[in-house]
């Protein structure tokens, strides 16, 4: 039997599994070492990495990919620090990863690092390394190894978190300090601080951003001459921080308020000095002219020339002959100083006194016209006057010096009451530009005060102004007030701005007692808030609805319940205009005062002796927006003007004469 063919076939058989090992180990890629022990570490700590090569033995260029498997009984105590093994490693090129051990816990932490890799269509399996490591408690333990820290408030400063480092071990161990990297803070006990076991020390860490909108990171260390204490990762978000005032120095912004203060208060003289101050005194140099011209055409007589003498007087307040700088200036700056309440009063003495140098017709007409002006005023003494100039004017013979020597005493009635109103009117002008002056100051000392709370000073100035330029528009036609008006566009973006900053500074303790509802509920420390700036721009738009506020605090703090607005005395009643001859008699004393743009509460007037059905009229202005229904005597309406308006009511029954009363209704913004 011959025996080579069997030997040939195992030679061959064994040949080939040889070279199927071989080639099976040539491909297969080798890991140095093949297991890492990182023995004990403390807990909470990093320990220095170990290092892994990885032996690209397929033959072929290769990608491994490596990672540290969850399977069960692994514990993610185990971190890659560097992986070189992700690019493409050349055939018996060499690669190396780094991996270092946390422990979390006490005892054994083992892991297993996973190595992927495929030469070929089908992928092999995966190349597995031990991780051994045991965690024991450190001598020096940190309560937590990171911290993160939200967007500070205005503040700047986020509040302070907390870390604790208790000593574990059975001798004293001393702390020697704590530092800080970043925009961080920390404030500890003094140190430094032995710590006997079990004790603890506290440290306080805060963050303040210098930088805007970015993030910012740093590590507190904990040095100690007796243990290793691990780093703590801090990290925090610095806010987007508005510009302008939110984030200007101090100094700064009370810089720009002073100079915006400044700045107004120059354009409300400018403004007072033009649109009311020359207006005013063009009006009375008109007048001197025109009584000059009428004193001119009278005839050339001794007595006019005298008095021509006070116009004069009058011409000379108003157009100095050598002004100094001084008086220009301080005309311009506090206007009014009585020049225009003096000059007026020459110039109506002067009318007064030329009555009894006009002709007999001229005498008569404005008799006529002068009664009709006393008798708007329902004044006793100037219904006495006017019932006598009707008795002069319709006497059958009448005596011209009577009748000159009536006007001259009605003309100084009507001026004197002109006069009056015109002195109250610039009166008003003054204290409203002290007021100004006043507010401005108070702003800039409450910003020093307070800092970054000049926003809202801005803002209510602006919803101030916003309110009283709506309320204008809807104003009506009325006769020149000298001026009046402008009082309350002056003020408005100041009582705004006051307004405002009072208005946040109370609608806290409003939320609190259930005056306001949740949403007022702003953050006093955080003014650039957008809803903090909408609560204050409404406060400033609405000075009336810190007016409601300010009422219901004191309601809810156990104060009056009930407010008077504007207190006057109880009026006595007017003698009706007949001398009081009539059995009509209006029997309401006063009428409620009102507040713009609120609903006047309906006034009914009465009155008694009436022997049928009563009639209601007004002489005079009632106040705008108001309106009496002749039948019933109602008043009602809204108001939509702030002055005090005087007027007369008259009741008529067509049985006699009828009764009349003065009035007076103030109407506050």
């Amino acid at each position: 039997m011959n025996k080579w063919p069997i030997v040939t076939t195992w030679l061959f058989i064994a040949a080939a599994s040889l070279w199927s090992q071989e080639t099976s180990k040539i491909q297969s890629p080798a890991v140095s070492p093949s297991k890492l022990d990182f023995d004990k570490h403390a807990i909470g700590t990093r320990s220095d990495p170990k290092k892994l090569t990885v032996t690209n033995n397929t033959g072929s260029g290769t990608k491994f990919a490596v990672t540290l498997t969850n399977r069960k009984g692994n514990h993610p105590d185990y971190q890659i620090e560097t992986n070189e093994c992700n690019d493409q490693t050349a055939p018996g090129a060499n690669c190396s990863i780094s991996i270092s051990f946390l422990p979390l816990a006490e005892g054994e932490r083992n892991g297993t690092l996973e190595i992927a890799y495929s030469t070929g269509p089908d992928p092999k399996a995966p190349l597995e390394i031990l991780l051994t490591g045991s965690g024991v408690i450190p001598d020096l333990s940190i309560s937590s190894t990171q911290l993160y820290f939200e967007p500070p408030g205005h503040s700047h400063t986020s509040p302070p978190q907390t870390l604790t480092v208790t000593n574990n071990s059975q001798k004293d161990l001393m702390i020697d300090g704590v530092t800080t990297t970043g925009d961080f803070l920390v404030k500890t006990a003094a140190l430094p601080l032995n710590l006997k076991h079990g004790e603890f020390l506290t440290i306080a860490v805060s963050f303040a951003p210098k930088g805007k909108g970015a993030a910012n990171s740093g590590t507190l260390s904990v040095s100690s001459s007796s243990g290793s204490v691990p780093d703590v990762f801090l990290y925090g978000n610095s806010p987007d921080q508005p510009a302008g005032l939110c984030s200007a120095s101090p100094r700064v912004e009370i810089l720009v308020l002073l100079s915006l203060s400044l700045l107004y208060w120059l354009t409300m003289v400018i403004v007072r000095w033009h649109r009311v101050a020359r207006p005013t005194r063009e009006l009375l140099r008109a007048q001197i002219a025109s009584v000059q011209t009428e004193m001119d055409l009278l005839t050339d007589r001794a007595g006019p020339t005298e008095i021509s003498k006070l116009l004069d007087k009058a011409r000379l307040l108003v157009d100095p002959e050598r002004p100094s700088g001084i008086d220009r200036i301080a005309n311009f700056l506090f206007w009014s100083r009585g020049q225009e309440i003096t000059g007026w009063g020459y110039v109506h003495e002067v009318e007064a006194q030329m009555a009894k140098f006009l002709a007999p017709e001229t005498v008569i007409a404005r008799l006529e016209s002068a009664e009709q002006q006393l008798r708007v005023t329902n004044d006793a003494p100037c219904l006495a006057l006017a019932n006598s100039v009707h008795q002069a004017l319709t006497t059958a013979s009448p005596d011209i010096k009577r009748q000159q020597a009536l006007l001259a005493e009605a003309l100084n009635s009507t001026y004197d009451r002109v006069d009056t109103t015109f002195a109250n009117l610039v009166s008003w002008q003054n204290k409203t530009s002290w007021l100004v002056a006043c507010g401005l100051a108070l702003i800039i000392a409450l910003t020093a005060a307070f800092p970054h709370h000049g926003i809202l000073f801005l803002v209510g100035a602006a919803g101030g102004l916003i309110s009283r330029l709506s309320r204008s528009l809807d104003r009506k036609d009325v006769p020149t007030d000298y001026g009046a008006s402008w009082t309350t566009l002056f003020l408005s973006p100041v009582s705004g701005a006051l307004g405002a900053w009072a208005g946040i500074l109370l609608s806290g303790l409003a939320v609190k007692l259930n005056v306001l509802g949740p949403i007022f509920n702003a953050d006093w420390s955080d003014p650039c808030h957008p809803m903090v700036l909408g609560i204050a721009l409404l406060f400033g738009f609405s000075e009336r609805l810190l007016d409601g506020v300010l009422d219901k605090l004191v309601e809810k703090s156990g104060g009056s319940n009930t407010t008077a607005t504007n207190p006057q005395p109880p009026q006595r009643p007017t003698p009706p205009s007949n001398g009081g001859t009539s059995g009509l008699k209006i029997t309401n004393q006063k009428l409620s005062d009102g507040k713009v743009n609120q609903d006047y509460p309906n006034i009914k007037l009465e009155a008694t002796g009436a022997t049928g059905q009563v009639k209601w009229s007004v002489q005079g202005l009632l106040p705008t927006g108001l309106t009496l229904d002749s039948s019933s005597g109602v008043i009602s309406g809204k108001p939509t003007e702030a002055k005090a308006f005087s007027f007369v009511i008259k009741a008529d029954d067509n049985s006699g004469p009828p009764a009349s009363q003065a009035f007076t209704i103030t109407i506050s913004s």
